[in-house]
């Protein structure tokens, strides 16, 4: 389902049904402004993303994954908004460390691409 944001953003989201296991999970993609100086509108883009995605997912009650091109990283405001958000989300980068590591890789010096999840989307799918 393309969603037309109040921002212009380019969102896709779409609900799908497991048939093995009769799970529903969320996949959305996204694209947020690029360039310097973009920032409040970057977190305005991310934050209609937000609403939206917390009406699809019944208040997070669907998993949800999002793969998003930010163009922020972390100390930026819109990663700070997905990291804190109803939709209990955690970072694929964290999940996939040998180690576990809270931080995101360096690319190139810095993250602005990122792959987010909801955290019951692992309970429900590993079983714990």
């Amino acid at each position: 389902m393309a969603i037309t944001l109040k921002t212009n953003q380019v969102a896709i989201s779409q609900t799908l049904l497991c048939k093995e296991s009769r799970i529903q999970f969320c996949i959305a993609v996204t694209h947020l402004k690029a360039r310097t100086g973009w920032e409040q509108f970057r977190l305005a883009q991310g934050c209609d993303l937000l609403q939206n995605l917390q009406n699809i997912t019944q208040e997070a009650k669907i998993p949800l994954i999002i793969c998003r091109d930010f163009n922020a990283e972390p100390t930026k405001e819109v990663y700070k908004h997905f990291a804190s958000s109803g939709l209990n989300l955690d970072r694929a980068y964290k999940l996939l460390s040998n180690n576990g590591a809270v931080g995101d890789p360096p690319e190139g010096g810095h993250t602005l691409d990122y792959i987010w999840y909801s955290r019951q989307a692992t309970e429900q799918w590993l079983g714990t």
